[in-house]
């Protein structure tokens, strides 16, 4: 998935900026807010969901192998992520 590949692209591009599409404006703006809390943010929302359709079901499996794959990284560089604790608990609950 998409976002599942830029798990791992904050701690190797550091400054990375986030686009984000304003829908009033019709304009992509660039934001100050870390990437990784951004995805990581998704990636959580999504892993925690009770699915209630196949394709929901998909997102959430997606999600939490994502969230693995990103918990892997941040513990490989010994970042000390503050959502860290918070992930891990996430696939802890699905197992």
């Amino acid at each position: 998935t998409i976002l599942g590949s830029l798990v791992c692209f904050p701690n190797t591009y550091r400054e990375i900026p986030l686009l984000q599409s304003v829908p009033e404006v019709r304009e992509v703006i660039t934001g100050t807010e870390d990437v990784k809390h951004y995805l990581i943010n998704i990636l959580l929302k999504n892993a925690t969901e009770e699915p209630t359709e196949e394709p929901n079901e998909c997102a959430r499996c997606i999600a939490i192998c994502s969230l693995g794959v990103w918990i892997c990284e941040e513990l490989a560089q010994c970042t000390n992520h503050p959502q860290l604790k918070e992930a891990v608990n996430v696939i802890g609950v699905t197992l």
